[in-house]
């Protein structure tokens, strides 16, 4: 009886451990292959996310710092384990604020853990 309760607490602990549920990962290289945008003109860029873990990922909610982004994503958005979705960033540059830097903070709210991921990209209206 000793030993099944052992077993069991082993077998317990072995599930628990190999649980991780869903994990974000987000290909950033075309996003943060922008540096300049033209005044008056918008830039496409994308994002690639992975759900990296072993339950479905839902992206809760995504937002951001600058007025001149969007989004082509919906929220609720599920990804099964293994898969990858293309979320599309338009990016606006405003003519009046010509020569100038201009920074970006995308954040992304999820079931996973951690909940949020940010990205951060800083780009050049000419």
């Amino acid at each position: 009886m000793k030993q099944n309760n052992i077993v069991c607490l082993l077998l317990i602990i072995v599930i628990s451990c190999t649980t991780r549920g869903p994990i974000l990962q987000i290909d950033t290289q075309d996003f943060t292959a922008i540096d300049t945008v033209a005044a008056g003109s918008t830039a496409v860029r994308q994002l690639v996310l992975h759900n990296k873990g072993d339950a479905p990922l839902i992206i809760e909610d995504f937002l951001s710092s600058c007025n001149c982004t969007s989004f082509d994503i919906t929220k609720g958005l599920t990804i099964r384990k293994g898969e990858s979705r293309i979320v599309k960033i338009n990016i606006t540059a405003d003519s009046s604020k010509l020569k100038r830097l201009n920074d970006i903070v995308l954040t992304f709210k999820t079931n996973a853990s951690p909940a949020f991921y940010t990205i951060e990209k800083a780009f050049y209206i000419e």
